[in-house]
């Protein structure tokens, strides 16, 4: 063998004893990271992404949200009101400051009102509100005497008091006033306590809600929430939804409709003026009920890339609107730093070698054995 086709051949062995290794190592440590990290985590965040989509199209049922807030209210009425040596003025402030902050926008304009019953009396008080008094504090006191009067004696034998109460046509008189004509007091006096329903009295077409509790075994207290917003309950419903989804901060969403004739999207800010959203959007939404069909097939589209987000879908039954979750996609750094390390000190010394052989012809002197070595333990990488 010649000087010049030894040095090629000492020069092509220096390669290959740094560069082979260098991919292979480097191939299967992507390859496995990939398999087992990434996929791995892809399954999860897609599981909490289809959670996330289901939960928002829950959320976005406004009878549900509007006993959800009313329940934190009532909530905090309690824990306040049981305070020891607690203050008419500071409970009253503490409501006020709670009002403001349970039912901000997007919440719609509410009507609440704060009742009290003294221990050892049953007349009851207008404590705290938050509101219209059009229907006047007579008919909301005497509304809440006979709904509550109602609930307690549910289920118990007729004694006098109770049939006094029942023949008692004024508070329900007064209570037909503020809920409704043909509204069925007795069934939410007795059966609808803490639940949502809708009336049609002096504040027509709107939500309403009740309860009550005895703080301390003593005073009573009692709250009634009036919405007067029913005709776009369903818009406000879908804003409270995407607020709770932007205070979680794992994802941004948007309610979309499934025909244009169900009224407007719902998105949240900044999607609204995301071109790829909104292209995705159009093409989403039904031209024809052939799609439909499709989708009871092959389920809505899970996943979809948009940038640097993947959406997700959620239809509930009976819903309008297409719940949508955006979750940024997953970037994993494939190469660690301690790998990018070695990769950067092999070929820098790499470099060196070849430098100094092509320059100054000082190139490693290998011997035979070793190269046989060498070369065997390429041939099994």
């Amino acid at each position: 063998m010649t000087k010049l086709s030894s040095e090629k051949y000492t020069i092509l062995l220096i390669i290959l004893i740094f560069i082979i290794p260098l991919i292979a190592l480097d191939s299967s440590f992507y390859i496995i990271t990939r398999i087992i990290n990434f996929n791995s985590q892809k399954k999860e965040q897609e599981k909490e992404a289809i959670h996330e989509a289901e939960s928002l199209a829950i959320e976005g049922n406004f009878s549900n949200e509007f006993s959800i807030h009313f329940k934190d209210f009532f909530d905090t009425l309690q824990k306040t009101a049981k305070i020891d040596n607690v203050t008419d003025n500071f409970l009253i402030n503490h409501l006020g400051t709670a009002y403001n902050k349970i039912f901000e926008e997007p919440f719609p304009k509410t009507n609440i009102y704060v009742f009290r019953i003294p221990y050892n009396s049953n007349q009851a008080e207008l404590f705290y509100y938050n509101g219209s008094i059009k229907s006047g504090k007579r008919v909301l006191c005497k509304t809440f005497e006979h709904l509550y009067t109602l609930n307690r004696i549910k289920g118990k034998e007729e004694t006098k008091e109770t049939k006094e109460t029942k023949e008692s046509k004024q508070r329900e008189s007064l209570a037909k006033k503020l809920l409704g004509k043909y509204t069925d007091i007795n069934a939410i006096g007795q059966e609808m306590r803490g639940i949502t329903t809708n009336t049609n009295g002096i504040h027509r077409n709107s939500w309403f809600i009740w309860d009550y509790a005895i703080i301390k075994e003593k005073d009573t207290f009692g709250v009634f929430l009036i919405c007067d917003e029913i005709n776009n309950y369903a818009k406000y419903g879908r804003l409270l939804a995407l607020k709770k989804l932007k205070s979680r901060g794992k994802a941004i969403g948007a309610f979309i409709p499934i025909y244009k004739e169900y009224g407007e999207a719902v998105i949240q800010p900044p999607l609204d003026k995301s071109t790829k959203f909104n292209k995705w959007i159009k093409e989403l939404t039904i031209n024809d009920e052939k799609n439909i069909y499709k989708w009871l097939r092959e389920s809505l589209p899970q996943g979809v890339p948009l940038g640097k987000y993947s959406a997700f879908c959620h239809l509930g039954r009976g819903d309008s609107h297409i719940a949508v979750v955006l979750v940024k996609s997953l970037n994993i750094n494939i190469f660690p730093k301690w790998l990018i390390s070695i990769n950067l000190i092999l070929i820098f010394i790499l470099l060196i070698i070849t430098y100094n052989g092509l320059v100054f012809g000082k190139w490693p002197n290998i011997s035979l054995k070793a190269r046989f070595i060498i070369s065997y333990a390429l041939a099994s990488v």
